[in-house]
């Protein structure tokens, strides 16, 4: 018997059909998702409906769809988005004002300690003119 790709150890072989081709494209991937969680949320609400699954513990998936665009009016869903994105905005600045300047701080400090020895770290951090010691 013949190698073929997709061969397995045993003898026997994977044959691949021509037809399965569009189920294994991008638009194929997404139908099938799309579809899959439509037949989930249907079967949900049957299983409500039918009184499998309580109602007063699960809302039917259509109560839930029809709640949103009520929620996104009385709770300020719009301003609390844009919130948070004004928040983020802030908090990068500060990020990238803070963290520049603490790395050229950085830098200069490795740099006085490289160049001329504890010392002139010192004198830089504290002040010349400090007594020697021993």
């Amino acid at each position: 018997m013949t190698a073929t790709k997709g061969a397995r150890s045993s003898g026997s072989t994977w044959t691949r059909s021509r037809g399965s081709t569009w189920l294994r494209s991008r638009t194929g991937a997404r139908v099938v998702g799309i579809a899959s969680s439509i037949a989930v949320i249907a079967l949900v609400e049957l299983l409500i409906i039918a009184g499998a699954i309580n109602a007063f513990v699960v809302p039917k998936p259509t109560q839930i769809l029809l709640a949103i665009p009520r929620i996104i009016a009385e709770e300020n869903v719009l301003h609390r988005f844009w919130q948070t994105a004004q928040e983020v905005i802030w908090a990068s600045l500060m990020l990238a004002v803070f963290g520049i300047v603490s790395t050229y701080a950085t830098s200069w400090v490795e740099h006085l300690v490289r160049v001329a020895g504890g010392v002139a770290l010192l004198d830089a951090l504290v002040g010349p003119g400090l007594p020697a010691v021993g």
